[in-house]
């Protein structure tokens, strides 16, 4: 499996961790709501900027991006909170901009999806 990597440094928006709805409820005719999981593992959003320090670093990440993970691909990941390494995936890639000269220094919202 592939590991994120070193040279792009994940910040995390504030402090932010949301879980995804792992449910469903039925409403009965009669009596109380009943509920039941949807999958064995919650998925858990977590909402960051990934940082680049240089192109070199900028092109080396789209490279990972798209050749090796494909844009869907999971790979391990270090949780910034916890330390643990969690399987994770790139929910969605926003917009990169330049931070420092063109493109020097630039970041991007990337936030990752992993599995609790």
């Amino acid at each position: 499996m592939e590991t994120w990597p070193t040279y792009a440094r994940f910040l995390m928006d504030g402090a932010g961790e949301t879980p995804q709805p792992n449910f469903i409820r039925s409403e009965m005719e009669r009596g109380p709501v009943k509920a039941r999981r949807l999958n064995s593992h919650a998925r858990v959003h977590l909402p960051g900027q990934v940082l680049f320090l240089s192109r070199a670093d900028i092109a080396a990440f789209d490279a990972w991006y798209f050749d090796t993970i494909k844009e869907v691909g999971w790979f391990t990941f270090r949780h910034p909170r916890t330390g643990q390494l969690v399987t994770a995936s790139i929910v969605e890639l926003g917009t990169r901009v330049p931070l420092a000269g063109p493109y020097a220094v630039a970041s991007q919202p990337g936030p990752l999806g992993y599995m609790r």
